[in-house]
């Protein structure tokens, strides 16, 4: 039987894996980076869902949700839900044989999110190139080292990658957490594509939006995996 896309039958296959994006401030695009790993993921024949659970309350955005609806291709799937329910929505992605699960959490602190991310194979946290970043990321990596679940910084919205500024957090972050070798750059592809129901992949297939995120996706995986 099919629950809006997830099946809740009972057979059981490999656990997918499962991928928090983790963001407090807003500015780090955090939700264009869940919905395009999500992209990219199903690219290679990933069978992928994304659960936004940034729906609730008067702040509660849906970004993913109003993504999907703009979208023709069926895959990733789009799944609205509460971190509180996470386990749930998680074991009826695995029984439904989906590889990959992204969450989009919502871009504020949660009582619940301590919780939810006992249930994570890995927490990314995007952030830019400032101090205020820097200290939403500190109060991220306290609630993730609770739930001991491997976390990653991507640095984002940078827009030279040899500036004096971004070498300089990427010390500062790399003293915190692990540090992605890859950077976001600040390009219109990003937003292009998610104005149109895409993600980069699709909108512009190996261009540099594409290959930063598909290497991106390439380091979460592989530290998944060790």
């Amino acid at each position: 039987m099919e629950v809006d896309g997830l099946d809740s039958g009972t057979h059981v296959y490999s656990k997918p894996k499962v991928i928090i994006v983790a963001a407090t401030k807003g500015g780090t695009v955090k939700r264009t980076l869940a919905i395009n790993l999500a992209v990219a993921a199903q690219s290679r024949g990933m069978k992928t869902v994304i659960i936004d659970t940034d729906i609730e309350g008067d702040s509660g955005q849906g970004s993913c949700l109003k993504w999907k609806s703009r979208r023709e291709k069926p895959m990733p799937f789009v799944k609205g839900g509460n971190l509180n329910n996470l386990a749930v929505l998680i074991s009826k992605a695995w029984v439904a044989r989906y590889k990959v699960v992204i969450v989009d959490t919502a871009g504020r602190s949660t009582p619940d999110f301590k919780s939810a991310g006992g249930f994570a194979d890995f927490i990314l946290i995007p952030s830019q190139a400032t101090i205020l970043d820097a200290e939403a990321v500190e109060a991220i990596l306290r609630q993730a080292r609770a739930s001991d679940v491997r976390t990653g910084i991507v640095l984002t919205q940078v827009l030279q990658e040899n500036h004096r500024r971004t070498q300089r957090y990427r010390q500062k972050y790399s003293a915190m957490a692990t540090v992605f070798q890859t950077t976001i750059r600040r390009r219109v592809d990003y937003a292009d594509a998610i104005a149109r129901g895409l993600g980069v992949t699709e909108y512009h297939d190996d261009g540099d939006c594409d290959v930063e995120v598909q290497t991106l996706l390439n380091e979460i995986l592989d530290s998944i995996n060790q």
